[in-house]
């Protein structure tokens, strides 16, 4: 398995070796209605009082779908080799099917940002997200912009843009600043999943 890291530790990007026919079919679950394999579009915005924060349009896998467990053996491995955090499974049980249009974007953003006080205001219970992936389903060729970016937390000037591949997995702790690039052309189609464990200390 090659593993590349990339702005920090806290950063991998793996290539699947899924071929383009795989990721091609997944990425044409959508448009083809399959309601067994995906569920329920929505237009995702971070929350009201920010309405430009965030532009896409998402669905999710069926907790019965195949791919989820597939993609969950690669970040269980970089966790293994890398992080060593105790992890349980899936946040929200399932995948995110995600897909930018032209316009859409996703702003910088952690996707485990609240501190003690705010878990236990909400009673969040004793688990976090501690590992983000994005699996990039759609040939670079197919659209133009919507770059996955990674912020430095150290240096928030220090950006590492990860390389636009079909197939390839980027692995990440939930706590680093990130964001998706405007799309202007063509669509850009991944899967998101957050793996949750116990609280950072």
């Amino acid at each position: 398995m090659d593993i590349k890291l990339a702005v920090n530790p806290a950063i991998f990007s793996v290539s699947t070796e899924l071929p383009p026919l795989i990721c091609n079919a997944i990425r044409d679950w959508e448009s083809l209605g399959e309601t067994d394999k995906i569920i329920e579009y929505a237009h995702a915005k971070v929350n009201d009082n920010d309405p430009d924060g965030r532009s896409s349009m998402v669905k999710w896998l069926h907790e019965s779908n195949w791919l989820p467990s597939v993609l969950l053996a690669y970040v269980a491995n970089i966790n293994r080799r890398y992080f060593g955090y105790e992890l349980v499974g899936y946040d929200n049980e399932t995948v995110q099917f995600t897909k930018y249009g032209v316009g859409d974007h996703y702003d910088w953003h952690m996707d485990e940002d609240r501190n003690p006080f705010e878990l236990m205001q909400n009673n969040a219970g004793e688990f976090v997200r501690k590992l983000s992936y994005t699996f990039q389903l759609s040939d670079p060729n197919d659209y133009e912009g919507g770059n996955l970016e990674f912020q430095n937390p150290m240096n928030t000037n220090e950006i590492h843009v990860i390389e636009k591949k079909q197939g390839l997995i980027t692995v990440f702790d939930s706590r680093v600043p990130h964001r998706v690039t405007k799309v202007t052309s063509g669509t850009r189609y991944s899967l998101v999943g957050w793996i949750k464990g116990g609280r950072f200390s």
